[in-house]
């Protein structure tokens, strides 16, 4: 029924000639993927509008609704595809006003363009570099990052091929002071990433490795902790520890694994 008269208000929004709200159109996406609900008729539309109007979405009204769909692509690729011109509309806005938005928003960009497949290496060199600057905000730097936002930083550049080694050593400076507050997930998410690009800190990988091997990680987990620490160095100590103590458990779980 809510999404019976969404739809009905953003087609008259669609056909009327004034400009539609932008929080609205921001908060029905992200509605939708937080719920995991693919109502295609109304993502297309929705994408249709944004895209006509992205100079007038705020920073983070923008980023939420990016983040949304590429969160469905795993539910629908068709609902990640019908925002595409949505997707290269935002990165030229992004690119001409980075400095308008957050850390936290740029975690969110660049974790959806990753998502979304669209891998545009100056819109990454230049979300990376304005990740470096501390923003007036406390809450805007790398420095008051969730551990989550750590990850999915990581994550986002090492998915879209663009290895930015200032950003990479600071998400892990800042990674070793939290890594007792990382989730499996997480913790799996930013080693992988790090060893995708090849990104090596010694003091993070003996710290991450150590401490992975004390967390109850799924299948999927394990098998990104191992690939990590034996592609980014074979040789090392604590890669022979981390084989040595997460083996067993692979052994046990071996019918989950895909």
């Amino acid at each position: 029924h809510c999404g019976g008269e969404a739809r009905g208000l953003l087609a008259k929004a669609e056909a009327s000639a004034s400009p539609p709200q932008c929080q609205a159109l921001s908060n029905i996406t992200w509605s939708l993927a937080t719920v995991q609900c693919v109502d295609l008729e109304l993502l297309q539309t929705a994408a249709r509008l944004s895209y006509k109007h992205v100079p007038s979405f705020k920073p983070f009204e923008l980023s939420a609704a990016l983040w949304a769909y590429a969160k469905l692509d795993s539910l629908s690729r068709e609902a990640c595809e019908c925002a595409l011109p949505l997707f290269e509309a935002a990165a030229d806005h992004i690119m001409t006003n980075v400095h308008d938005f957050s850390f936290r928003c740029l975690v969110m960009s660049a974790w959806a363009f990753a998502t979304a497949r669209y891998h545009d290496e100056r819109l990454f060199r230049l979300i990376g570099q304005q990740m470096l600057i501390s923003g007036s905000a406390a809450s805007s730097s790398v420095q008051t990052a969730q551990c989550q936002e750590l990850a999915n930083a990581a994550w986002a550049f090492s998915t879209a091929g663009v290895r930015e080694e200032k950003l990479f050593t600071e998400l892990a400076k800042k990674a070793i002071r939290s890594l007792p507050d990382f989730k499996p997930q997480e913790l799996a998410n930013i080693m992988w990433a790090f060893a995708s690009s090849g990104f090596f800190k010694e003091d993070f990988f003996v710290a991450s490795a150590q401490i992975s091997q004390t967390m109850e990680l799924q299948p999927q987990q394990i098998a990104n902790v191992l690939w990590a620490v034996s592609r980014i160095r074979p040789h090392h100590r604590v890669t022979a520890s981390t084989i040595l103590a997460l083996l067993p458990r692979c052994t046990v779980a071996i019918a989950e694994f895909k």
